[in-house]
C-alpha cells in the first residue's frame, strides 16, 4: 500500500509508534518552506536521493514517539503584510489556528490528549509556534490541551529579537533576498508592519516566565539553535552574500542559551544522517528534554547565565559543540569568530598582545612524550582526558591543552644547547638526525615547539601518532625560501639535536611559539625526514589528510621588512566589505585588531593603495604548488605577514571580487599572483558557500597551476595529489603513486600516461608546450635515465615550463569543437602514440611573438608594436581573404572573453575589440570615458610611430562597419574616429579586450595557412608545420613531419574550423582520415 503523499496544507503524520508512543513530535517549517521540502537533505552517499530525516532517521533515534509535520501555505505576506503576493489574504494568526486546531483534534480522536508535545520549528516558523502558544488560538478546551501539555520547543534559526544591528526589517531584506526578487523599496516600510512579529516575540517572552513561575502546567523547556555560516544566493558564476539571515543574537530569547549549528539558514534544518553534528545535537537536545518529563525540571538550567554550559546540560546523550563537535571520534569545527566570548585565543603573540581575538584551540588529547631522543612512543586519542572543563560566563574554559602541555614540558630535558642560534661550518656537528623509521603507512610526527619569548633559541620534540589516532595540532604552511650556500643557517634542538632549518621556517617558528605554553603543530621539514627518498613519498599520499584533520592552517607569509602588511591588509578588508552586504572583515596587528568600515567608494584602478596588493600577491608562498592543497583543504586558517595576521577567507574572497569587478587594475598594476590566489581560494573549501565549487579533473589542476614554481620538479605532480579531483580514486589513493627515484621527465609521462587513461580526449596535448626554435621539450638527465630515448616525447607536457596559457575554455561543459564529436582513436605504442585525424594545411607565413605588453591600453609604448600591426599584411590579407569581419578579435582572443569562457555575446566582444583599438591607437572620441587620458609624447618619433600606419587602419575601420566609404576612417590630421567606428567604440570596453587578448595572445603568434587562413599558433611553430584536426581533440594542432613520426608542437586556434567546418568532408566520405604517429 503507497503511503499517502505529503499534504503543503495540513497535519502530515509521519510516524507513530502505536500505544509505545509517549510523546508527540511536531515539526512546522518558516516562510516559503514545505513540511517536506525544508527538512529533506541529500544522500552523501546516493546524491539521487534524499533523506526526509524526521521521517526516515528520527523515529529511529526516538522509537517511542508520534511525528507529524505541519504544512502552511506561506508567503512574505503571512509575516509582513506590506508584501502583496497570490497568498496575502493569509496570516501568521490563520496558521497559528490552523496548527492548534488540526493538532488538538487528531489528538481528541486518538484519545491521546494527554500525551506531551514537543515541537521542533525552523525559521519563520517558529514564532507561528510561539503565537500558538502565547495567544491561545482557538480558546477552547481541545486548543488550551496543546497548550497545557507543550513541554518542549526546539527552535532552529527564529528571530525572536530585532537589535541595534538586527532590525526586523534589516531582517525582512534578508529574507526578501534570499527567497525573492524584489525591489529593496519596500524594505523602509517593512519595519512598522512587522509588529505583529514584535509582539509574538514579546508575548512569548512573557507566557515562557509566567508558565515557569506557576509550575502549573509544568515549564516549557526551550532550545535556540542558530546558524553559524553566511547564506548565499547564485548569481551566475557566483553567489550573493545575505550573510546570516538569523545571528546568534537574534536567534537567542533573552536568558537562554545560543547553541549554534554549523550551516546556513536554510541547511541547518537539514541533516542527511544520523552522525551529522547538528541532527546529534537537535536530538540529543530532544531526547534531554524528554528525559525531564518525570523531573522537577529547573528551566534555569537552559539559561545562559547557570554555570553549566550546554555540554552539562547535554551529557547523557551527546558531546560538546562549544567549539567542537565531537562524537564517534569525529571532530568537526565551526567557525571560531562565532565563539570569541567562549573559546579560549589562539596566540601567535606573546599573551601580553591582544592580537587574534577569536582564535579558537580546541583541546588535544594529553600527549605523552618518549624517553628516548628519538622517535617517541604513539600518541593517541585515549591518552588523554576528553573535554573541557565547566564554564562561567566570565572566563574561557579551562582546556586540556594546558595540562598536556604541561606534562609534556615536565618530561622535556632542557637543552645544555640553547644558546646556540646557527650553525657554521667551522663548528662540530653531529651525523645523527633524530628520526627512527615510520612504523606504519599511516604514521605521522608531530611537533611540540616549546614555550619561549621572541629571540631566544627554539626548542622542539617530536611525538608519533597515526592517523586517526593523533590529537588536536595546527598545521605551518610557508615555503622554505632562498638560501645562500655559505651563509650559516639557523639551528633549532629537536628532541636535544641540533637540526638546521631555513631562515624562513625558523622565523615562522619563532612567530608562532608561545610564550607560557607549548604548541602541537605538524611543519614538513620537521616532520618528514627529508634525506628518505621513501618516507618522503608516503608521507606525500598522507598530506591531503593530514591538512583536511589540522584544527588550523598558520599561513606563514614571511617577515614584513618594508612595514606593508597593515596597509595591504586594510584594503583587503575594504574590498570584501565593499562587495559583501554581511561581511565584517578584519585583521591584527602587533596584538591589535583592525576593525575596517565598509568604504562609501572604492579606490580608483590607478591608485596608488593598489601598490600595497602588488607586494602582498608577490609573495613567495603565493607562487608556491604546495601551498595550494594546504590551504585548499583548511577547515580554517590564517595568514600572517610580519606581526599582521588576517583570515585566509577575507583574502581568498577579495582576490575573487577583484578579478571579477576590477580587471582594469591589471592595465595599471602587474599583479599576476592575484590570480593564484583566486584559483587557490576558488577550489578552498573557504569558497563552498560564496562560489560554486569547482570539479576540476587532475590534468585541469595540472594546466592551472603550471605557473607554480617547486624546488623538486617533482613535486609539481607530486604536490597536487592531495587535492579533489574528478580523477580520484574512491578509496582514497592518489592518482598516482609518488616515487621520487624516478627522474622527472619519467614522472612527467608516467602522468601523461596515467591521464590518456582517464581522460577521452586530447586535452592532454593542449598543455604541451616547447621553447622556441627548440624540438626537445624535455630536460635531459642522464643521472635518473638510462635510456636514450628519455626527453624525446613531444606529446608529454614538461609541467617546470610554462610559455603561455591554454586555449581551451575554463568550462569542459562549453568547448571548441575542432573535431566535430568525433571520438578520439589513439593508441599507446612504445613510447609513441598512434592518433587518427586529418591533415589541414601547411604553415606558410609566421608572424613575430606576441608579449602582453603589445595588449596593454595604457598607450606608453609604440603603436606599431601593437599585436594586430606586425605588418600591415594581416590586414590587407584579412580584407582579401575573409568577410567575417569577427575574425581577427576572435582570433587575437582564441574565441574567449576576459573571463576565459567562449564568447557568446559576439556583438560586445566586437565592440570590446574596436573600444581596445581605438584606445590601444590613443584616438580621441570626444564626450567618452575612452577620451585618452595620457597625452601622446610630444617626440615627433612617437607621434610618427602612431600615424604610421593609417591605410590599413582605414580600411579595417571601415570594414568593420560596413561603411562601405572608401574615405579614411581615421583622420591624419585631428587623430579623430569617424562616427562609424565611433558608435561601435562607444559600446566596448577596452580593458576587457585586453585582459581577453593577453590571456589567449601572450607567448603565441599569428600565422596563416597555405589558404590564406588565419591562425594563432604556439611560439614554437615553423613555416612548413602542418595544421592538423585529431579525432577527440576539440582545437587544432600544430604538428612536425620528422620522417615517418610527427612531433607535436602545440595547440592552435584557427576560427573557420572550431566548430567542425575541418572534418565536414570527412563525415561526408570525401576525405580519408590518417593516423599519425607522434613520438
Amino acid at each position: 500500500m503507497n503511503e499517502p503523499p505529503i499534504s503543503a496544507d495540513g497535519l502530515n503524520k509521519l510516524y507513530d509508534a502505536g500505544e509505545d508512543a509517549n510523546v508527540d513530535i511536531v515539526f512546522v517549517h518558516g516562510l516559503m518552506g514545505h513540511p517536506r521540502d525544508t527538512w529533506e537533505a541529500v544522500n552523501p552517499s546516493d546524491p539521487s536521493e534524499m533523506i526526509y530525516w524526521p521521517k526516515e532517521l528520527l523515529p529511529i533515534t526516538v522509537p517511542e514517539s508520534r511525528v507529524f509535520a505541519f504544512g502552511y501555505p506561506t508567503g512574505f505576506a503571512t509575516f509582513y503584510p506590506i508584501i502583496t503576493d497570490p497568498i496575502a489574504h493569509m496570516t501568521i494568526d490563520n496558521d497559528s489556528t490552523s496548527l492548534i486546531v488540526k493538532l488538538g483534534t487528531i489528538r481528541r480522536e486518538t484519545h491521546t490528549e494527554s500525551r506531551p508535545i514537543f515541537f521542533i520549528t525552523h525559521s519563520l516558523g517558529g514564532l507561528v509556534c510561539a503565537n500558538v502558544l502565547s495567544s491561545h488560538h482557538g480558546s477552547d478546551a481541545q486548543s488550551q490541551g496543546v497548550v497545557n501539555h507543550t513541554r518542549g520547543v526546539i527552535f532552529l534559526g527564529t528571530p525572536f529579537q530585532g537589535s541595534s544591528k538586527v532590525t526586523w526589517a534589516k531582517m525582512a531584506e534578508k529574507f526578501l533576498g534570499l527567497f525573492s526578487n524584489s525591489n529593496n523599496q519596500t524594505i523602509n516600510d517593512l519595519d512598522k508592519d512587522s509588529s505583529k512579529l514584535k509582539q509574538i516575540s514579546t508575548d512569548f517572552h512573557m507566557f515562557l516566565r509566567e508558565r515557569y513561575a506557576s509550575r502549573h502546567p509544568k515549564p516549557i523547556q526551550v532550545a535556540c539553535f542558530y546558524e553559524t555560516m553566511s547564506t548565499t544566493k547564485k548569481l551566475g558564476p557566483l553567489r550573493k552574500d545575505l550573510g546570516q539571515i538569523v545571528t546568534a543574537e537574534s536567534a537567542t530569547l533573552t536568558r537562554y542559551k545560543a547553541i549554534p549549528i554549523n550551516a546556513n539558514h536554510c541547511a541547518m534544518c537539514k541533516f542527511p544522517d544520523n552522525e551529522t553534528t547538528g541532527y546529534i545535537d537537535v536530538t540529543g537536545m530532544l531526547k534531554v528534554m524528554i528525559s525531564n518529563l518525570d523531573k522537577d525540571v529547573n528551566v534555569e538550567d537552559f539559561y545562559d547565565s547557570s554555570p553549566h554550559n550546554v555540554r552539562n546540560l547535554r551529557s547523557m546523550e551527546f558531546e560538546s559543540i562549544s567549539n567542537c563537535s565531537s562524537f564517534s571520534g569525529r571532530i568537526v569545527r565551526a567557525p571560531s569568530h562565532h565563539f570569541s566570548q567562549t573559546t579560549p585565543s589562539r596566540e601567535t603573540t606573546p599573551p601580553d598582545d591582544s592580537s587574534l581575538e577569536g582564535f579558537d584551540e580546541v583541546n588535544p588529547p594529553q600527549v605523552v612524550p618518549s624517553t628516548t631522543t628519538a622517535d617517541p612512543a604513539p600518541v593517541s586519542r585515549d591518552n588523554f582526558d576528553n573535554g573541557p572543563q565547566s564554564t562561567t560566563k566570565t572566563g574561557p574554559p579551562s582546556w586540556n591543552t594546558e595540562k598536556a602541555v604541561r606534562q609534556l614540558a615536565s618530561r622535556t630535558k632542557a637543552s645544555s644547547r640553547n644558546s646556540v642560534h646557527y650553525s657554521h661550518n667551522n663548528l662540530p656537528r653531529s651525523n645523527s638526525h633524530p628520526y627512527n623509521t615510520l612504523p606504519f603507512k599511516d604514521s605521522l610526527r608531530l611537533l611540540e615547539i616549546q614555550p619561549g619569548t621572541r629571540n631566544t633559541p627554539i626548542a622542539a620534540r617530536i611525538h608519533l601518532t597515526r592517523i586517526g589516532e593523533q590529537p588536536t595540532y595546527e598545521a605551518l604552511s610557508y615555503v622554505w625560501g632562498h638560501e645562500k650556500l655559505h651563509d650559516p643557517k639557523p639551528i633549532v634542538t629537536l628532541d636535544e639535536k641540533e637540526v638546521e632549518v631555513t631562515p624562513n621556517l625558523f622565523h615562522a617558528l619563532e612567530r608562532i611559539r608561545l610564550q607560557d605554553r607549548s604548541k602541537l603543530i605538524w611543519v614538513d621539514m620537521l616532520c618528514i625526514n627529508q634525506s628518505d627518498d621513501t618516507e618522503k613519498g608516503q608521507q606525500v599520499q598522507l598530506m591531503s589528510r593530514i591538512y583536511k584533520m589540522a584544527s588550523r592552517v598558520l599561513v606563514w607569509l614571511g617577515r614584513d621588512d618594508t612595514g606593508t602588511s597593515k596597509e595591504a591588509f586594510t584594503l583587503v578588508c575594504e574590498a570584501v566589505n565593499y562587495y559583501s552586504q554581511s561581511a565584517k572583515a578584519n585583521f591584527t596587528s602587533s596584538g591589535h585588531t583592525f576593525t575596517v568600515t565598509t568604504p562609501e567608494t572604492f579606490p580608483d584602478v590607478d591608485s596608488p593603495r593598489w601598490g600595497s596588493l602588488e607586494r602582498l600577491f608577490d609573495l613567495d608562498w603565493f607562487w608556491r604548488v604546495w601551498v595550494i592543497q594546504e590551504i585548499a583543504l583548511s577547515v580554517a586558517a590564517s595568514l600572517m605577514w610580519g606581526d599582521s595576521e588576517i583570515e585566509w577567507a577575507w583574502v581568498g574572497l577579495a582576490a575573487a571580487y577583484i578579478r571579477i569587478n576590477l580587471y582594469g587594475i591589471f592595465e595599471h598594476y602587474f599583479m599576476p599572483g592575484i590570480f593564484n590566489v583566486y584559483f587557490m581560494y576558488r577550489i578552498s573549501i573557504a569558497a563552498d558557500t560564496v562560489v560554486e565549487p569547482a570539479s576540476l579533473s587532475f590534468l585541469r589542476l595540472l594546466a592551472m597551476t603550471q605557473q607554480y614554481g617547486a624546488s623538486n620538479d617533482r613535486d609539481r605532480v607530486y604536490g597536487l595529489l592531495g587535492l579533489p579531483s574528478t580523477n580520484s580514486n574512491p578509496d582514497g589513493s592518489p592518482f598516482i603513486v609518488p616515487y621520487y627515484k624516478l627522474c622527472v621527465p619519467h614522472v612527467y609521462k608516467e602522468v601523461a600516461l596515467k591521464i590518456i587513461e582517464a581522460e577521452r580526449g586530447l586535452s592532454l596535448f593542449s598543455s604541451v608546450q616547447h621553447d622556441l626554435g627548440q624540438h626537445d621539450p624535455s630536460q635531459h638527465d642522464p643521472s635518473c635515465c638510462s635510456d636514450s630515448s628519455q626527453g624525446s616525447w613531444s606529446w608529454v607536457p614538461m609541467w617546470n615550463k610554462v610559455f603561455t596559457k591554454s586555449l581551451l575554455s575554463g568550462d569542459d561543459t562549453q568547448c571548441h569543437k575542432a573535431d566535430g564529436g568525433i571520438p578520439r582513436d589513439l593508441t599507446v605504442l612504445d613510447d609513441c602514440l598512434m592518433v587518427r585525424g586529418l591533415d589541414a594545411g601547411r604553415v606558410i607565413e609566421i608572424l613575430q611573438v606576441m608579449k602582453d605588453t603589445d595588449f596593454r591600453v595604457i598607450r606608453n609604448h609604440s603603436a606599431n608594436n601593437s599585436a594586430w600591426q606586425y605588418n600591415d599584411q594581416v590586414l590587407h590579407t584579412l580584407l582579401h581573404a575573409s568577410e567575417d569581419k569577427t575574425l581577427l578579435p576572435w582570433t587575437l582572443s582564441a574565441g574567449k572573453n576576459w573571463y576565459g569562457l567562449l564568447v557568446e555575446d559576439e556583438e560586445t566582444h566586437l565592440a570590446d575589440f574596436v573600444a581596445w583599438l581605438v584606445a590601444r591607437l590613443d584616438l580621441s572620441i570626444s564626450g567618452t570615458s575612452l577620451e585618452s587620458k595620457v597625452e601622446i609624447d610630444s617626440n615627433k618619433n612617437q607621434r610618427d610611430d602612431f600615424l604610421s600606419c593609417p591605410p590599413a587602419i582605414s580600411k579595417y575601420a571601415a570594414f568593420l562597419t560596413k561603411s562601405g566609404n572608401p574615405g579614411p576612417s581615421v583622420d591624419k590630421q585631428t587623430h579623430v574616429l569617424d562616427p562609424a567606428l565611433r558608435s561601435l567604440a562607444e559600446r566596448g570596453d577596452a580593458e576587457r579586450f585586453a585582459e581577453a587578448a593577453k590571456s589567449a595572445s601572450t607567448g603565441r603568434r599569428l600565422f596563416f595557412a597555405e589558404d590564406g587562413r588565419l591562425g594563432l599558433g604556439p611560439a614554437a611553430v615553423e613555416k612548413g608545420d602542418r595544421l592538423c584536426i585529431l579525432f577527440g581533440g576539440t582545437v587544432p594542432f600544430i604538428l612536425r613531419p620528422e620522417g615517418q613520426y610527427w612531433r607535436l608542437i602545440g595547440e592552435c586556434y584557427m576560427k573557420t574550423v572550431m566548430n567542425g567546418e575541418g572534418v565536414e568532408k570527412y563525415k561526408d566520405g570525401k576525405v580519408e582520415a590518417m593516423i599519425f604517429v607522434i613520438r
